[in-house]
């Protein structure tokens, strides 16, 4: 919601690669309504036959100062002159100039039909060759008498003309003949064709047939454009309505309520300000029409903006006071800067020129929960109701009359891409998806929008519900690499290593053998399951095979590391970790485990302190380097003081960073403890220990809590 336009980077150029980041500002600078053109006029130019053009655009007509994108040409009314036909972005998208020259010069129109070439005969070369006349002409491409036209697929930017050659041929007498050269070689001649008329010619048929004008001419009435001139207020129907996400408001209670509550009425969900004038003389309006607008069967929802205004701290208070004095009968509350993000990005998604809401802005939501008016200012009453009989009679609703062609797309699947991106569906995000399933299943771009919310789930931790997304997904595409591989990650998350090392599998065997690097991810996942399930012949198989597609797998050396640190082979554990520090210097979990099995050598204390101390430079919360490195300096013979204070701080740190609630992390704080004489902290934290611990772990707390207690540390 604001009250101005945005500011604009003007200034920003191009990168090096230009193409790609010119484009991008030329986007953003239509879509906050700038003119593609710069408002320039459309220009025309007339080839005066000398290697000059003159400059005709004022005294053609054509000059109009639209955002003009294309060009075709097309004899509409067969009058054998050529019309115009006018492309723009902005209103109005459409001109058709027709012309209506009287200079009494002759033409010859011809189609072509390829049999041997292409059927359309596009890149056939036709040469009109005249009798000589003393009337000279101006001609696209002139050879003595001759005029030489191509036949194209496309004309110009965005453009296609007619498929018939024009020939404009001015006061010639007579045609001596029409050569055609078609796009396979072949060459053909057409003697005797009749001035002012129109010709259809069959590749290899030998005959130009003569094709009659049509009988009925259509009425044609010139009639001005009028443009509206662009503004802050009006009505808006939406061609195809859109099913809104499950938005909400709060209450002046601060409780959150949706905007839509119950089925069966329209809703006309209002956004005010309570500085805003027009906001309450419409308000009024609203209170004074409430029988009327609950007779045609529309609730009214009236949310203040005051509160998304940092600097208005009584802003809410000054909007309920207001209601209240109008003695307003239908429902309040407050706007949230989510919903307004929401109905603005869906906005933007809708229309091209992408324009901040202002203040008053109303949104007229259907029976079944879909977007079908927007409202810029504020809206009449009688017009209010008068657009809720036209919605009900019709399921879309057009500006203008007709019927439709074809149904506009609206590509859902892109919004709710947007929305998802930009976390304004966080928690009903799944849910829209959910709801916009049928319609939306069959696009191309839905399946990786169902892996872009189930990969945020997993992201937020909640892998059940990216378990159900990704379900859905290879339901949907069976075939789809990534939603097998992320299903399986969902399914690792909850420790379900049987299913995840099905679908993993699966993965696998839609990869294909010649995209190594996701065959070796897949391999490395597939290791790390095995481990877990405790195969570790099957678990170093896997990393190996990932070695063999990618060398430089970082994850599969970790993984073959782990294999060698559970079989207690130090020295290819130690192999494999450096090999991967070496590969990634700045991850700390590498630093880590080369530190745990440093730890397991005789003699390599030293490089196991180095090793901690790396891994916490990486990553200063890394809670088991911590841990682990307080062991070694509280278990090392001979510690000192120094050292013993420095065990202490990192397990005090490793204990804050699991909010005190790890027993083994407790526990060794409470051994840092002990080893330092501190029996009374000592005994304090590992009581604290055996109560979090497991089963398993308690009868050892115990124990230890026990010498403590007798003031000794073993």
């Amino acid at each position: 919601m604001s009250q101005g336009q945005s500011s604009i980077n003007t200034s920003a150029t191009p990168d090096s690669a230009g193409i790609t980041s010119a484009s991008l500002m030329l986007t953003e600078l239509i879509s906050s309504g700038r003119s593609f053109s710069g408002n320039e006029r459309n220009c025309c130019f007339l080839n005066t036959g000398e290697l000059r053009f003159a400059d005709i655009s004022a005294v053609s007509g054509l000059n109009f100062p639209d955002d003009a994108r294309a060009v075709a040409l097309t004899d509409w009314d067969h009058d054998g002159d050529l019309d115009v036909w006018l492309a723009n972005r902005s209103a109005p998208r459409l001109r058709l100039m027709r012309n209506e020259t009287t200079s009494g010069h002759h033409f010859l129109a011809v189609h072509l039909e390829g049999k041997t070439c292409n059927r359309d005969a596009i890149g056939a070369r036709v040469e009109l060759i005249m009798r000589d006349s003393e009337e000279p002409r101006i001609n696209d491409s002139k050879q003595g008498s001759s005029i030489i036209k191509t036949l194209r697929a496309g004309e110009g930017f965005l453009s296609q003309s007619s498929k018939w050659l024009h020939f404009g041929i001015g006061k010639a007498d007579e045609i001596e003949r029409l050569v055609i050269r078609w796009p396979d070689g072949q060459e053909e001649e057409f003697p005797g064709l009749e001035l002012d008329c129109r010709y259809e010619i069959v590749q290899g048929s030998r005959q130009a047939t003569l094709v009659h004008p049509r009988s009925v001419t259509p009425s044609l009435t010139p009639a001005e454009v009028r443009i509206h001139p662009a503004g802050e207020q009006g009505g808006t129907f939406l061609s195809e309505r859109v099913l809104l996400p499950r938005l909400f408001y709060r209450t002046f209670e601060q409780q959150t309520r949706p905007l839509v509550d119950q089925a069966g009425d329209m809703v006309l969900v209002n956004f005010w300000a309570s500085w805003c004038r027009p906001c309450l003389e419409e308000l009024a309006l609203f209170s004074a029409s409430s029988s009327a607008l609950r007779d045609a069967g529309v609730d009214v929802l009236a949310l203040s903006v005051d509160a998304l205004d940092a600097q208005a701290s009584s802003g809410l208070q000054d909007a309920q006071a207001l209601l209240e004095r109008l003695e307003f009968p239908f429902r309040v509350g407050a706007a949230t800067a989510d919903t307004l993000d929401a109905l603005q990005m869906i906005n933007d998604h809708l229309y091209y020129w992408h324009r901040p809401f202002p203040v008053p802005t109303s949104i007229l939501i259907d029976e079944q929960g879909r977007l079908a008016t927007i409202y810029r200012g504020p809206v009449e009453v009688d017009q209010l109701l008068a657009d809720v009989a036209k919605l009900r009679r019709k399921s879309g609703v057009s500006a203008t009359t007709g019927q439709w062609h074809r149904r506009p797309l609206l590509n859902l699947t892109s919004l709710i891409r947007r929305l998802v991106k930009q976390d304004l569906l966080a928690d009903h995000g799944v849910r829209y998806a959910n709801r916009l399933h049928p319609i939306v299943s069959q696009e191309p771009g839905f399946p990786p929008v169902l892996l872009r919310i189930g990969q945020q789930l997993l992201a937020e931790k909640r892998s059940k519900r990216a378990t159900a997304q990704f379900r859905k997904l290879v339901k949907l595409d069976p075939d789809f690499v990534d939603g097998h591989f992320n299903l399986a990650l969902a399914l690792t998350a909850q420790n379900q290593w049987n299913q995840a090392a099905v679908c993993f599998g699966r993965a696998l065997e839609l990869t294909d053998r010649t995209e190594e690097p996701q065959r070796a991810r897949i391999h490395g996942q597939l290791g790390k399951v095995f481990l877990h399930l405790g195969e570790i012949g099957n678990a170093a198989l896997h990393f190996e095979e990932a070695l063999t597609n990618d060398p430089e797998f970082v994850m599969a050396h970790v993984g073959l590391g782990d294999v060698a640190v559970i079989q207690r082979n130090w020295s290819e554990a130690l192999a494999h970790y450096e090999t991967a520090r070496k590969r990634a210097p700045q991850r700390a979990e590498i630093h880590y485990r080369l530190g745990n099995c440093s730890r397991k050598v005789q003699g390599m204390e030293a490089e196991a302190q180095r090793s901690y101390e790396r891994a916490l430079e990486c990553d200063p919360n890394h809670v088991l380097a911590h841990n682990n490195f307080a062991m070694l300096l509280a278990n090392t013979e001979n510690a000192t003081s120094e050292d013993l204070d420095r065990a202490t701080q990192l397990a005090e740190k490793a204990a804050g960073l699991s909010e005190y609630q790890q027993a083994d992390i407790l526990d060794t704080l409470a051994t840092v403890h002990a080893r330092a004489g501190r029996f009374a902290e000592a005994i304090r934290w590992q009581t604290e220990a055996s109560r979090l611990a497991v089963e398993e772990q308690r009868d050892a707390y115990d124990a230890r809590l026990e010498l403590y207690r007798a003031g000794k540390f073993e």
